[in-house]
C-alpha cells in the first residue's frame, strides 16, 4: 500500500498537520473549560468585571480554535485523498497485471471487483481516516480533561472510567457481532442484486431477443427480497443500539451533577466547578466511549475492509495463476527460433479431468508452425479448439507439455474487446496514443473493409460513441482485424474472429492477412505473418497451409456429421491430426 514514496511523504505531511491542529484545538478546549468555570463563578457572584474579562478570554480562545479546526479539516481531507490514492493505485496495479482480470473472473472468488475499487476503496479511506482522527482526537481530549475531572473529584474520575468501560463492553458484546455480520451480508446481497441489473443492461439485445425480461425480473426481485430481509434485521439491531446509546448519553448528564453538587452545597468548590465538571465529564466520557458513539461507522469500516482484503487476496491468487499457467508458455523472439509456434507433447484436459482419462481434450499433441505457415483448426463444438487457443495465450491451468510461441502474438476472439473513447482508440487499441499516424490508421481501416465506418463519422478519428452499441458484431470483428494489420505480429491467432462476416468480406480480410509482413521482419520481403485460425467454416481451409482436426475426421466438412460418432468413441476424443492441407 505504501510502496510509492510520494504517497508516504504526502501522508506524513498531512498527518503532521492533523496532529498539530488537533493538539492546538484540544489545548484551547482545556483552557476554555477553566475560563468557563471562572465566568460562571463570577456570574453566580454577580461580579460583572470578572465575568466580562473571563468571557472575553473564552471568546479569544474560541477565535484561536477556529483556524486550528479549519486546518484539521483540510488535513483530514488531504489524508483521505492520499490514502485512497495509495489503496486504489495498489489495487489497479494488481487488477491490470497481464491476464489477472481473466483469472479473477474465472475463479469468481471476489464478486464486483469494479465496485470495490471504484467506490468502496473511497468509502473505506474516508471512514478509516475519520476513525484514526477520532481515536487520536479523543486520546488528546482524554489526556487533557481526565486531569480536570481528577482535580475536581477522584470518585468522579473512577465512576467515569467504569461507566465508559461498561458501556463499550455492552455495545460490542450485545450489538457488535450481529451488526458486523449483517453489514457484511447486506453488502454481499447488494452486490448480487446489482450484478443481475448490470448483466441485463450489458446484454440488453440478447435479453430482449430471448424475451427473458420476465424471468430475469423475477430473479432480481428474489435477490432484492433477500436484501430487504437483512436490511430489516439491521434496522432492528440499529434501533436497539441507538436506544442504548441515547440512554447512555442522557445518564452521563446526571452522574457528574449528582457527585459534584454535594461538594458545592458544602462549600468545598465554587459554583463554576459544577458546569466545568459536567463539561469535563462529557468530553472525557466521550473520549472513552468512542466505540459506543461510532459503532455504526466501525461496523461499516470492518465490512468494507474485509471486502477489500478479500479482493487483494483474490488478485494475488489471480496474478499467481496468470504467471504460472499450465502448460507454461515460452515466448520466442525472432532471433530465438524461426518457428512462430511450437507444441511438444501438449496435453490439455478440463477442470476436474486428468491426463489420459475423462475430460482430456488433446493428448501429446506435437506441431511446429514456421514463419508464413498458416494453420486451420477444425472440429465439433466442445472438442477443445478454444481451449487450445487459451493455452497459447496462457489462460489455462489444466495441461502439460511444452508450448512456445512468438512474443508478439496477437489474439483475435469471436467477441472483440471494444474500448470506450475515440474512433482512433477503437481502431488502434491497445497501442499507446501516437504510435500510428492518421495515414497509417486510415489505410489499415480501408484494408479491413472499414471505409464506410470512416465515412459515417466524416473520417474524424476523434469522434466518440458507444461503440459496443452502434457497431454490429461484424464491424467489431473488422475493427479487431484493423488493429492486427497495424501491429503486424509474427503470429496471429483467430478464434472464430470472422464468424459474423460474409464470405466475400472474409476472403478480402484473409487476402490482407496472407500478405501481411511482421514488423520484426521488415527487412525480409519474403517474411509473412503466421496464422492460426479456429473456425467451423470449411471455406476457411483454402487460406491455410496446414490443418489440425480430430483424428477420426477426414476433412473439415465432415465435422458436423462426425460429431455424434465422435461422442460415441471416447477413446478418440483426445486424438488430433496435424498435416499439410494438401495431404489431409
Amino acid at each position: 500500500m505504501w510502496g510509492n514514496p510520494v504517497h508516504r511523504r504526502r501522508s506524513a505531511m498531512f498527518s503532521f498537520l492533523l496532529v498539530l491542529a488537533l493538539a492546538a484545538a484540544n489545548a484551547a478546549a482545556v483552557a476554555q473549560s477553566f475560563a468557563q468555570r471562572d465566568y460562571m463563578t463570577a456570574l453566580a457572584q454577580r461580579d460583572a468585571a470578572t465575568f466580562a474579562a473571563k468571557l472575553g478570554y473564552a471568546m479569544l480562545l474560541l477565535a484561536c480554535t477556529m483556524p486550528a479546526r479549519c486546518l484539521a479539516e483540510f488535513a483530514t481531507g488531504g489524508l483521505v485523498i492520499v490514502w485512497r490514492d495509495s489503496i486504489t493505485e495498489s489495487l489497479l496495479d494488481d487488477y491490470f497485471q497481464p491476464r489477472a482480470v481473466y483469472w479473477l473472473r474465472r475463479e469468481s472468488s471476489a464478486t464486483d471487483p469494479d465496485m470495490r475499487i471504484a467506490v468502496e476503496a473511497g468509502h473505506f479511506s474516508d471512514s478509516l481516516v475519520l476513525m484514526v482522527r477520532d481515536v487520536f482526537e479523543n486520546s488528546l481530549k482524554l489526556c487533557g480533561f481526565l486531569g480536570v475531572v481528577f482535580s475536581i473529584s477522584r470518585p468522579l474520575c473512577a465512576v467515569m472510567a467504569a461507566y465508559a468501560i461498561l458501556g463499550a463492553l455492552a455495545t460490542v458484546q450485545l450489538f457488535g457481532r450481529p451488526l458486523v455480520s449483517l453489514d457484511r451480508g447486506i453488502r454481499a446481497q447488494e452486490a448480487a442484486f446489482r450484478s443481475i441489473l448490470a448483466r441485463c443492461r450489458e446484454r440488453a439485445e440478447a435479453l430482449c431477443l430471448s424475451a427473458g425480461e420476465s424471468s430475469e425480473g423475477a430473479e432480481a426481485r428474489l435477490r432484492y427480497q433477500r436484501l430487504r430481509r437483512q436490511q430489516w434485521a439491521r434496522a432492528c439491531w440499529r434501533t436497539g443500539l441507538g436506544t442504548f446509546r441515547e440512554c447512555f448519553n442522557w445518564a452521563a448528564y446526571l452522574v457528574p451533577i449528582s457527585l459534584v453538587a454535594p461538594l458545592w452545597l458544602q462549600g468545598d468548590v465554587p459554583f463554576g466547578t459544577v458546569s466545568q465538571a459536567v463539561m469535563a465529564f462529557q468530553v472525557s466520557l466521550g473520549a472513552l466511549s468512542v466505540v459506543v458513539r461510532k459503532f455504526r461507522s466501525v461496523s461499516s469500516l470492518v465490512a468494507e475492509g474485509g471486502r477489500l482484503e478479500s479482493l487483494v487476496e483474490a488478485l494475488h491468487r489471480a496474478t499467481a495463476a496468470a504467471q504460472s499457467p499450465m502448460p507454461e508458455v515460452e515466448l520466442l523472439l525472432p532471433q530465438d527460433s524461426a518457428a512462430a509456434l511450437e507444441l511438444q507433447d501438449l496435453s490439455l484436459w478440463l477442470p476436474g479431468g486428468q491426463a489420459g482419462g475423462a475430460g482430456e481434450l488433446c493428448h501429446s499433441l506435437c506441431l511446429e508452425l514456421r514463419a508464413g505457415e498458416r494453420l486451420a483448426v477444425f472440429g465439433p463444438s466442445g472438442t477443445g479448439k478454444t481451449t487450445l487457443v487459451r493455452s497459447m495465450a496462457g489462460l489455462w491451468a489444466h495441461g502439460s507439455g511444452r508450448l512456445r510461441r512468438a512474443a508478439d502474438t496477437v489474439f483475435l476472439s469471436q467477441e472483440p474487446y471494444v474500448p470506450e473513447g475515440t474512433l482512433r482508440r477503437l481502431l488502434t487499441f491497445p497501442a499507446p496514443a501516437g504510435q500510428f499516424s492518421d495515414e497509417e490508421l486510415c489505410e489499415a481501416a480501408r484494408r479491413a473493409c472499414l471505409g464506410r465506418l470512416l465515412e459515417r463519422y466524416g473520417r474524424d478519428l476523434e469522434a466518440q460513441a458507444d461503440w459496443e452499441a452502434v457497431l454490429s458484431r461484424g464491424e467489431q470483428q473488422r475493427c479487431a482485424v484493423c488493429r492486427l494489420l497495424l501491429l503486424r505480429p509474427r503470429l496471429a491467432v483467430l478464434d472464430e474472429a470472422t464468424s459474423a462476416l460474409d464470405e466475400a468480406t472474409e476472403e478480402a480480410l484473409y487476402a490482407e492477412l496472407l500478405a501481411l509482413q511482421p514488423s520484426s521482419s521488415a527487412d525480409s520481403s519474403d517474411a509473412r505473418t503466421s496464422i492460426v485460425s479456429v473456425s467451423h467454416r470449411p471455406s476457411v481451409q483454402r487460406f491455410h497451409t496446414h490443418l489440425l482436426c480430430r483424428k477420426n475426421l477426414e476433412s473439415p466438412s465432415a465435422s458436423d456429421t462426425s460429431a455424434s460418432s465422435a461422442s460415441a468413441e471416447p477413446e478418440k476424443k483426445a486424438e488430433w491430426l496435424f498435416k499439410p492441407a494438401e495431404l489431409l
